[in-house]
């Protein structure tokens, strides 16, 4: 069976400061509670199937399988690590700067299976077929989870599908297909893993038909000599010749136009100085935004999808945190002044009811 090209990468489960390494031998692995899971968390709060990791020649993505709190997607660092029950899982790649520190943690594998070859800079599409209706759908990521509820990227409502079914993985012209569900049975890779292939029948996943479609080849960028004549004849100066032809039609119709009618010339009004000043700075101000505005991020590593995928992934994890921390401060606070209130109460009655009466039969 052959994959995708992936470099090693490890896996740390920790809890309570203890370590657990492991090495995975495939470049996907399924993290939850089943057992047919590669990183298998036995807790009776954990969901079967809580996340599916992947790993490639670059980087480690991660995609949550059911709704969790505080969820990770995307390009994933080990600093960010997973919260899974009372564990927390961190994920290594091998271009990490901490991996000469880990490298024979949790033995080692060596990624022999990987598809050689393959075509760069291009993207696939396949076809999704049911109703008899055939819909392409290009690839624009290198994971999509496919399924019929949350937190599916690709959700296909009624067509038999469980919440996050299959995923599909896409590295420039190849694709495969993966099993999120699989059965305890039969666990063989090579029936979880399959090649979308243009010689191959279509997959059948629920009710849709998966078979793999065109290759879409990169937009060639336009040829720069186009731009710079059509510059060049924009800004170029006319020749003596078309000046001399221009200023002489200028003339005749001015001649034309006077022997007519001459309108008698305005004066126009002095401007003052304050108002050329004025006119001056709006004039320098405008041009010092229209500088500002031309001005180009010089990082364009940080516009691709997966930077984009990881910093919207931490900037909603930063929110969803500040939400719980408020909630728990408002339920702490409305507890603590319920009990200052209960405390109060009681004292009064002791104070003001109950002593008076009881030195009353005393007395």
């Amino acid at each position: 069976m052959n994959y995708w090209p992936a470099a090693r990468w490890k896996i740390a489960i920790i809890e309570q400061g203890i370590e657990r390494w492991i090495e995975p031998e495939l470049p996907y692995a399924l993290i939850g509670s089943h057992p047919c899971c590669t990183i298998q968390i036995a807790e009776p709060r954990v969901s079967p199937y809580v996340y599916f990791a992947c790993c490639f020649a670059d980087s480690v993505e991660v995609w949550p399988l059911c709704p969790i709190a505080f969820p990770r997607w995307g390009v994933t660092l080990p600093e960010n690590s997973l919260a899974v029950g009372r564990k927390r899982i961190s994920l290594f790649h091998q271009s990490h700067s901490l991996w000469p520190d880990i490298a024979d943690r949790g033995g080692s594998t060596e990624r022999k299976d990987t598809t050689p070859g393959l075509a760069q800079g291009v993207r696939r599409e396949i076809t999704l077929d049911w109703d008899g209706k055939q819909r392409p759908k290009t690839l624009a990521r290198r994971v999509m989870i496919l399924g019929g509820e949350h937190p599916s990227t690709l959700r296909l409502y009624g067509q038999d599908l469980a919440a996050c079914d299959h995923a599909i993985v896409c590295v420039d012209a190849s694709v495969w297909l993966i099993n999120l569900k699989p059965d305890p049975e039969n666990r063989d890779a090579a029936k979880l893993c399959r090649p979308l292939t243009s010689m191959s029948a279509p997959e059948t996943v629920g009710n849709i038909k998966l078979r793999l479609g065109k290759v879409i080849e990169p937009r060639e960028q336009p040829d720069s000599s186009v731009s710079i004549t059509g510059l060049s004849s924009l800004t170029a100066k006319p020749s003596p010749l078309q000046y001399s032809e221009k200023r002489t039609s200028k003339d005749r119709r001015s001649t034309g136009s006077s022997s007519k009618r001459r309108k008698p010339k305005r004066r126009k009004p002095k401007r003052r100085k304050g108002d050329q000043s004025k006119k001056k700075r709006s004039s320098t101000s405008t041009s010092s935004r229209a500088k500002d505005s031309l001005k180009l991020p010089s990082n364009t590593a940080s516009t691709t999808p997966e930077a984009l995928t990881s910093k919207l992934t931490d900037q909603l994890v930063r929110i969803d945190h500040a939400r719980f921390n408020r909630r728990r401060i408002l339920i702490i606070s409305t507890i603590t002044v319920g009990f200052l209130t209960a405390l109060a109460i009681v004292l009064w009655i002791i104070f003001v009811l109950l002593i008076p009466k009881i030195n009353e039969m005393m007395g």
